[in-house]
């Protein structure tokens, strides 16, 4: 049911100022797709999470990402935009951040993975002050 619910939805609008183009990755629950982001006349390249929600609790991960919108630190993706949208599999939440496709892909020597190391640490920091545990800490889901 979820496959073909990601590809309603990318044919789809998630949002009125968000064309999604090409599906990263999906499992059942989660998408990821890179998108075209329209922010008055600026349009740019982002990355669209979805989320299929569990009915039990439809408002947590809504939640978190609003909060994420105001966290400002220089090695932190930026949220720039979240919400939900019901379709007949029912509640998706989506999540729009910046796309570090450029950042991630590059290769480091090892002077600058030790500042990259840093900067990683420092936005970790960050979200621990706020109390907040990052689950999914890997080459993929950080940017220097």
């Amino acid at each position: 049911m979820s496959e073909s619910l990601w590809d309603h939805l990318q044919a789809d609008e998630v949002a009125p100022n968000v064309q999604l183009e090409k599906l990263l990755f999906s499992d059942l629950r989660h998408a990821m797709f890179r998108a075209q982001y329209t922010d008055g006349s600026e349009s740019r390249h982002v990355l669209v999470q979805l989320f299929l929600e569990d009915p039990k609790y439809p408002e947590q991960r809504i939640n978190r990402f609003l909060e994420a919108k105001y966290f400002e630190h220089p090695n932190l993706l930026r949220y720039l935009e979240a919400g939900t949208i019901q379709r007949d599999g029912g509640t998706v939440t989506y999540a729009i951040t910046e796309d570090a496709n450029a950042c991630a892909s590059r290769s480091l020597v090892p002077s600058d993975a030790v500042i990259y190391a840093r900067g990683i640490l420092s936005a970790l920091e960050s979200l621990h002050r706020r109390d907040i545990v990052y689950c999914v800490l890997s080459p993929s889901t950080v940017v220097p």
